[in-house]
């Protein structure tokens, strides 16, 4: 069959119909199939602790930038909830530095508050 006739066959059918073709055709189980071959796949930025050592030896704990990639259903609300912060978006420049000066002046209060020792 050629892609053109395929592509035919299948126009106007729904998702019910094509796994119904596709088992009647070739005996496979859309359901059976592993999440990455029915959903496909989604990169997305993932954080990492990491172990950093420094020119002494010492060794401190840093956070990494990495890209995951996940087989999973995107349409539905649980990759929603558990990534939240694809739809949160970035913070911009100026929100950072915003808080940036915020946590500072809370731990400049923690200090002056801090009874002297």
């Amino acid at each position: 069959m050629s892609p053109q006739d395929a592509e035919k066959r299948l126009s106007g059918t729904l998702s019910a119909d094509k796994n119904e073709l596709l088992f009647a055709d070739f005996g496979i189980n859309y359901n059976d199939e592993p999440e990455i071959f029915r959903k496909g796949s989604v990169l997305i930025r993932g954080k990492e602790l990491v172990d950093v050592p420094d020119s002494q030896g010492v060794v401190t704990k840093r956070t990494h930038g990495v890209v995951l990639t996940l087989h999973c259903d995107i349409i539905r609300d649980k990759f929603w909830n558990e990534h939240p912060e694809i739809l949160r978006g970035k913070p911009t420049r100026a929100e950072r530095r915003q808080e940036s000066r915020a946590q500072r002046a809370r731990e400049l209060a923690a200090q002056d508050a801090a009874p002297p020792s």
